[in-house]
């Protein structure tokens, strides 16, 4: 396969974007309900309509992405904050042009098909997907999922993450959302024989590390706790994500994590100490602590520091070592921890 990195579109990639998206939604379901009685072709129709949305995202400043395979554009996601604020005055012209263009009857059946879903999607995420779509010719290419997957990474860096949201009209759809993490929140007939899907994604930590890897870059830190424990295969359902760094590099890694979060919280660390400890509470989304020099036991008799040179590097992302966490977890009284860590470690001798 050619390079999938993913790319930010400008005013400059609208007219590839329309294409891209005006192919892949040429059969949707709805398509044809929503222009069935425009005064243009359909495939005009959408792709007024595909245009208007995403001068709209970029308009507001929200991110329009692609994929290119050969140089060519394969894939777009528009995804829009629902908390955004009010949209620029110059939208509301080029939203009367639109249905002045592919007339009353499609603005009529739009209007219902949004006020039908509305309140499946009420409960406001940090990010929701408007489009998703890849050219018929390159599916199966797994470039949705790319997409989708930046998108989860980009909510895992608000500060106040809630998550992703999407909706659905094709029943296709759903097998590949619910891999990723999706569960469906609700569902409406938006018109006859076409049922509309809302769906919700918690961020994932995982989706958090790999948010903070480029930013933390140059600094010595691991993923470690029950994130590390599920990567190694072990049952567990992380809440929250543990990092570990140095203690000459806290303070540096904190910063970084302050840029992007905001200000962190010392709370009270139970029966163990530690050299450096912050916690960032993050919305709905997984919380992160960072920790350095970790004490326990009678008088703190017990301490650990990550070793940069044990570091090991998986999928772009740095984890600590099983055996490390073992001590940790058996040192601070997490026994159900340390012997689900210590029968994996003994199974893989």
């Amino acid at each position: 396969m050619s390079d999938t990195t993913i790319t930010e579109l400008g005013r400059d990639g609208i007219d590839e974007a329309v294409d891209v998206l005006t192919e892949a939604f040429a059969t949707y379901p709805t398509t044809a309900w929503f222009f069935e009685r425009s005064p243009v072709a359909r495939g005009e129709a959408l792709a007024a309509l595909v245009r208007f949305f995403v001068t709209a995202r970029l308009e507001r400043g929200e991110p329009v992405l692609g994929v290119r395979l050969g140089g060519a554009l394969a894939a777009v996601v528009l995804v829009s904050d629902p908390s955004g604020g009010a949209s620029p005055s110059t939208l509301a012209d080029a939203r009367d042009a639109l249905w002045a263009r592919v007339g009353d009857a499609a603005r009529a059946r739009y209007e219902a098909y949004g006020a039908a879903l509305a309140p499946l999607l009420h409960d406001g995420a940090s990010l929701h997907v408007n489009l998703v779509g890849v050219r018929p010719s390159q599916r199966g290419r797994g470039l949705a999922r790319r997409l989708l997957d930046h998108v989860h990474v980009l909510a895992g860096t608000t500060p106040d993450d809630r998550g992703v949201t999407l909706a659905t009209e094709d029943p296709a759809n759903l097998g590949l959302y619910r891999h990723l993490g999706y569960e469906v929140t609700g569902s409406t007939e938006v018109a006859p024989g076409i049922t509309a899907w809302a769906l919700r994604r918690p961020t994932d930590p995982l989706d958090v590390a790999r948010g903070l890897a480029p930013r933390l870059s140059g600094l010595p830190w691991a993923i470690g706790g029950s994130v590390l424990l599920r990567r190694l295969g072990i049952a567990v359902q992380p809440r929250d994500l543990d990092l570990v760094t140095t203690v000459a590099a806290f303070d540096a890694v904190a910063a970084r994590l302050a840029d992007l979060f905001g200000p962190g919280e010392r709370p009270g660390h139970g029966t163990a100490h530690s050299a450096g400890f912050m916690r960032w509470t993050r919305g709905a989304g997984p919380s992160v602590d960072v920790m350095a020099g970790v004490r326990a036991g009678v008088a703190e008799a017990w301490s650990w520091e990550i070793d940069p040179a044990g570091i090991e590097h998986v999928d772009g992302l740095p984890w600590s070592r099983g055996v490390d966490w073992l001590e940790v977890y058996t040192q601070l009284g997490r026994h159900e921890r340390a012997e689900q860590l210590r029968r994996h470690l003994l199974e893989r001798r």
